[in-house]
């Protein structure tokens, strides 16, 4: 089955270290979720998604299989060479904003890619997390 990630911008989308949601196409009425840094100003872009587990079935004995799928849609400059890889960390919070921003996340899911252009794919492994998550909490 497929999860999309919730499309409530409290708990799927961006915020910057400046303590805003951001800006052009990672303001808070566009679709895009942000990483990353705002090159000249320096301000740290952190992007969340959130799923609704109720969809999966009660019965279920155990997760076989999770896998996070997200498209690299634009990448301005050279992130990857400027700020190095990019990484995923499974997280807890109420509302995305300045208390999420900060938080120390439940566990690193680890790098998650080291280069990639407008139009990758990128796949991560999130069975753990997703083990970890159902039964626990929304």
């Amino acid at each position: 089955m497929t999860l999309p990630a919730q499309q409530n911008r409290d708990l799927t989308g961006t915020w910057r270290s400046n303590d805003t949601y951001g800006q052009g196409d990672c303001a808070r009425n566009q679709v895009t979720i942000c990483v990353g840094d705002t090159g000249t100003a320096g301000d740290q872009y952190k992007g969340f998604m959130s799923f609704d587990l109720a969809e999966l079935p009660s019965s279920m004995a155990r997760v076989a299989d999770a896998r996070l799928n997200f498209q690299i849609t634009l990448r301005p400059g050279n992130p990857f060479n400027g700020l190095g890889a990019l990484f995923l960390d499974h997280a807890a919070f109420e509302a995305i904003g300045p208390e999420a921003f900060q938080a120390d996340p439940l566990a690193p899911l680890g790098e998650i890619a080291t280069t990639g252009a407008a139009g990758l794919v990128v796949q991560v492994d999130v069975r753990e997390a997703l083990t970890q998550d159902i039964g626990t909490r929304d």
